[in-house]
């Protein structure tokens, strides 16, 4: 299972309606302007942040929507008061002189971790490897309050969990499990920073044979009087945990697809309980600067999701290191749950198969006595 790689991430500053000080708006139009020609578009400290690098960046067209949006240099101190006033009156949340942001995040996720290969994920880091942040300007108050401002964050996340079956895999089967975040943005009010977004949980996994005949029912075609035996013996699990069967020859492909479910189900209701626990914990009353969110919240998103995955991990094995498949916490919940329908479909065979035989020696009887 191939570590998760931490992605590159680049912040892109967008402008948005200005809502400067008036008493300071005459002597800032001058740096806004150059501001506006070197693109570096930071004229009241009003940002909207998008983290770009993990997903591909927003059309072009999109970004024009922001970056145009500052006030042009040739307005004057007086047209700019009036401006001022207006917004003043549609909500001083608006205007506030400390400058509020917000933005959204590119999904944050990694390659899907597979159960069967027995490797722990183990964090690459820290998961805050970005580049670019917002400086402020010159003679801009806004821009750097935020530089100095610190914020609280109150995370509000949802949990969506998805079991997919039918995956490529080696004999007999596997299941894997990927954690990613999707739909996450922030906003800031005051000194408080609302984190949302959704925790996705997906697992999806697979069953293969290896060349096995597989015993749909002990009604089955493969079932008869001279193969019952074996197949029963291959089908019942042992009485020693984690009750395995040693389907030598003979396999259940639908029983052996239970056992994966199980594994999805579980990893599912695990993340949903203990994993959204760890990630309330991890963000609940954190401090950050107000002017690096758009830099800092994917990275602290990857390392939690890093956690919660390598938590998943130690859910599975039982502990912090692996004890082997048979003795895995995991596979003793799986195989248990497994166990009374194995020992009921070897039973039926068992049953089945002794009428066959019975049958087939009336049948050689009867022949013999022509």
């Amino acid at each position: 299972m191939p570590k998760g790689d931490v992605y590159p991430m680049q912040y892109v500053q967008h402008r948005t309606a200005s809502r400067p000080d008036v008493a300071r708006r005459a002597d800032a139009i001058k740096d806004d302007a150059t501001a506006q020609q070197q693109g570096g578009a930071k004229g009241d400290g009003t940002y909207s942040g998008v983290v770009s690098g993990l997903m591909p960046e927003p059309p072009a067209a999109d970004k024009a929507d922001g970056e145009g949006a500052g006030t042009d240099a040739t307005t004057t101190p007086e047209s700019n008061e009036k401006e001022a006033k207006g917004q003043e009156a549609e909500g001083e949340e608006q205007a506030s002189p400390e400058g509020e942001v917000a933005g959204s995040i590119a999904e944050v996720g990694g390659p899907p971790a597979t159960r069967s290969m027995g490797d722990v994920v183990r964090s690459d880091g820290e998961g805050e490897q970005t580049t670019g942040s917002p400086s402020a300007s010159k003679g801009d108050e806004n821009d750097t309050r935020q530089a100095v401002t610190k914020v609280t964050i109150k995370p509000s996340f949802s949990f969506a969990g998805s079991s997919t079956g039918g995956a490529s895999v080696n004999p007999f089967g596997s299941e894997s499990i990927n954690l990613s975040f999707s739909g996450a943005s922030y906003s800031t009010k005051d000194n408080t920073l609302t984190l949302t977004g959704t925790l996705n949980c997906d697992c999806t996994y697979g069953v293969n044979g290896g060349g096995n005949i597989d015993v749909p029912a002990a009604t089955a075609a493969v079932v008869k009087a001279d193969t019952w035996e074996k197949i029963r013996d291959d089908l019942m699990p042992s009485t020693a945990s984690p009750h395995k069967s040693p389907r030598d020859e003979y396999w259940s492909k639908a029983l052996t697809e239970r056992h994966e479910a199980y594994h999805a189900t579980d990893d599912i209701q695990w993340t949903k309980s203990s994993g959204m626990a760890l990630l309330k914990a991890f963000f609940n009353g954190k401090e950050i600067l107000k002017s690096e969110a758009a830099t800092k919240l994917p990275g602290l998103l990857e390392t939690i999701r890093k956690k919660i995955l390598k938590k998943s991990f130690e859910y599975y094995y039982g502990g912090a290191s692996d004890p082997g498949h048979s003795n895995r916490a995991g596979e003793k919940r799986a195989y248990g749950d497994g166990k009374p329908h194995y020992q009921k479909l070897a039973q039926e065979v068992e049953k089945h198969g002794k009428l066959l035989a019975a049958k087939a020696k009336q049948e050689k009887g009867d022949g013999k006595e022509n």
